[in-house]
């Protein structure tokens, strides 16, 4: 049994490199997208800063209140169940609906 769930929160226990070559530091936040071989392994959406749109259609930095904000995407990796975390349960975040 996966010891995650699909869009489960979690967080980075160390860090982990990004395919675009940076790398997502140790307590970066993320929602499992996508559970590989029965939980042996997890596709996570990872997020860095809040940054929102500005009239020119470019990402700036914003903070979480500001109207349009959004966690920034920085990568979709596969992460082994040691590497994370669990920091909310996707059915802890139905039943707050």
């Amino acid at each position: 049994m996966s010891k995650f769930q699909l869009f489960d929160g979690v967080r980075l226990r160390e860090d982990i490199p990004l395919i675009d070559g940076g790398i997502a530091p140790i307590g970066t936040v993320g929602t499992i997208v996508e559970i590989l071989k029965n939980g042996e392994a997890y596709l996570v959406e990872l997020f860095g800063d809040w940054v929102k749109y500005d009239e020119q259609g470019n990402f700036v930095c914003a903070t979480q209140t500001e109207k349009g904000a959004f966690l920034e995407t920085i990568g979709v990796e596969i992460v082994y169940p040691h590497q994370l975390v669990l920091t909310f349960s996707a059915k802890q975040t139905m039943t707050l609906t």
